[in-house]
């Protein structure tokens, strides 16, 4: 007896038949060997795994904070002094203050004066100086001897380096005696009150070099050069705190010798007599905020050792 199938069955055992033939074509493909990257790096750097290559390890940051003179080194993240600054330099937070003597420039025609010296204030007798005054600081202080009581050509300069503490702009000033004598009346340079006209031995030639900037209306090159620095401090401690130039219009002023200076810059500033007689007890660069703060004025016949807190001063150890 015939079974007879229905078409769909047979096309299914079909279907079937074929399915195992392409079956038993298909080759295994065993999967890929990974080989294991054996290199050694050097010290200093880190095995990538996946591309088997060496790679330099990230520099850690450097987050110390040096003291004066000092600056980071970034290869050992260390503290290292900073070479050829001037020593005896005092640094606060926002100033730098130091007495003219402790440059190691040659004198000259500068003159050391000292307690007890012939020329010293207050024991010259034409001093202005009362008991209450501050004498020079630490006793002791630079009289230029050379040109005349008017002025002259820059001479016997005096170098100083030193390295900004603070980002901001700077003011310059110094503490300034003009020793005046007596002289007659209706004399030459004789004033009515029987001394030496106010406007003598009062100034000296100043210049920084560095990486700076003007901080007010002063031409930038202006302050680059050798500049007229003056004030009033008639027989008495008072201060140098104006100085001579152009503006950035090309007009010659008299105005404040500002500088925006640069954190951890090295600077190097120069003072050579002018004025016979000009007498400098010590220099300072302040923040100019801090006449604000402080409330302080500075001007003609202003003693900065008393118009500034006493820490302002500088260090007396030579």
């Amino acid at each position: 007896m015939k079974v007879k199938l229905h078409p769909f069955i047979y096309l299914m055992m079909f279907l079937f038949l074929c399915n195992c033939s392409s079956n038993s074509e298909d080759e295994f493909i065993p999967p890929a060997t990974v080989q294991e990257c054996t290199k050694t790096c050097d010290t200093g750097f880190t095995l990538n795994e996946e591309t088997c290559e060496c790679e330099e390890d990230p520099v850690e940051a450097c987050n110390i904070t040096c003291d004066a003179g000092y600056r980071v080194n970034d290869e050992n993240c260390e503290c290292e002094k900073i070479p050829d600054l001037t020593e005896g330099i005092k640094y606060g937070d926002n100033y730098i203050v130091f007495q003219p003597e402790i440059t190691k420039s040659n004198l000259d025609q500068w003159k050391l004066r000292t307690q007890g010296t012939d020329g010293y204030y207050p024991e010259h007798a034409d001093a202005n100086i009362k008991d209450t005054d501050l004498p020079a600081i630490g006793n002791s202080y630079l009289e230029f001897t050379g040109n005349n009581l008017n002025g002259g050509t820059p001479t016997s300069p005096l170098k100083y380096t030193f390295v900004c503490p603070k980002t901001t702009k700077y003011r310059l000033v110094m503490r300034m005696l003009q020793p005046l004598e007596s002289c007659t009346v209706g004399s030459n340079h004789c004033a009515d009150n029987g001394y030496v006209k106010g406007d003598k031995r009062n100034d000296c030639w100043v210049k920084l070099e560095g990486d700076f900037t003007s901080g007010n209306h002063i031409a930038d090159d202006e302050l680059k050069k050798t500049k007229k620095f003056w004030g009033r401090g008639v027989r008495k401690w008072g201060s140098c705190h104006m100085i001579e130039a152009h503006n950035k219009a090309g007009s010659g002023v008299n105005a404040k010798a500002l500088y925006n200076l640069k954190k951890g810059e090295v600077y190097t500033f120069t003072i050579a007599g002018r004025a016979q007689g000009c007498s400098i007890d010590y220099v300072m660069f302040y923040e100019e905020s801090l006449e604000t703060s402080l409330e302080l004025t500075i001007e003609n016949h202003t003693d900065i050792a008393v118009e500034f807190p006493e820490e302002y001063r500088p260090d007396t150890d030579k």
